[in-house]
């Protein structure tokens, strides 16, 4: 959910699995409009190992959402399937946005920073340490979540080294696909982690699936 164009409410924004970014804008208490498309796709480079996917590299595409220049509008933060954080930058106004070329911003399967066999980044934008600029807080496949700290400028983010905020077996043997937000949950001026996840499991019963919604406190708890 983010406020798009300004007029003070929140539009509905997602990801999908043709590689395609889109919105819905908020119609005030009458639901939401129809959808429109945000951002089309981003090829996948014909030298990666999934150059031969149909839909591109924005493929199963996570949103988050934030002011990554300080420029006064919104820009879009797609974390894919495959591991990379691209960065599509708002070209537009604050009141009439429009979306550019997908970039990326860092490969988390290459990047020395992330763990081994990164994948599904589900990425989230907060000011995690309360020094003025955007964090990446990143969900993932099966390695918990991590906090790459912002150590430029509020104009031109840089990630600094990965810190492990959730790791992926401590609370829930086998959880995966981590997708979290950020919100002062208990109310004590500190940001806290609210974290959905998924568990597959193998019963007598056959296979099935379930998910949990896990609370981590910023006391550490």
């Amino acid at each position: 959910m983010a406020d798009l164009d300004g007029d003070g409410h929140e539009d509905l924004i997602s990801g999908g699995w043709r590689a395609v970014v889109y919105r819905w804008p908020d119609r005030q208490l009458r639901g939401f409009s129809k959808r429109e498309v945000l951002v089309a796709r981003a090829d996948t480079p014909k030298d990666d190992p999934y150059a031969g996917y149909e839909y591109g590299e924005l493929q199963a595409g996570a949103v988050a959402t934030g002011d990554l220049d300080a420029d006064g509008d919104t820009d879009l933060v797609v974390g894919t399937v495959f591991g990379r954080i691209y960065v599509v930058a708002n070209e537009g106004t604050r009141s009439a946005p429009k979306f550019g070329k997908p970039t990326v911003f860092v490969d988390g399967r290459i990047d020395p920073r992330f763990p081994k066999r990164f994948s599904k980044a589900g990425p989230v934008l907060a000011d995690w340490d309360g020094d003025g600029d955007l964090d990446f807080i990143v969900g993932s496949e099966s390695t918990g979540v991590l906090l790459l700290s912002n150590v430029g400028t509020a104009e031109k983010p840089k990630l600094g080294r990965a810190v492990t905020l959730h790791e992926g077996s401590a609370f829930i043997e086998d959880g995966c696909r981590f997708k979290p937000t950020v919100a002062d949950w208990t109310g004590d001026g500190r940001l806290d982690l609210v974290i959905g996840e998924c568990r597959f499991k193998m019963t007598n019963a056959g296979f099935g699936t379930h998910g949990y919604v896990l609370v981590r406190l910023g006391n550490g708890k």
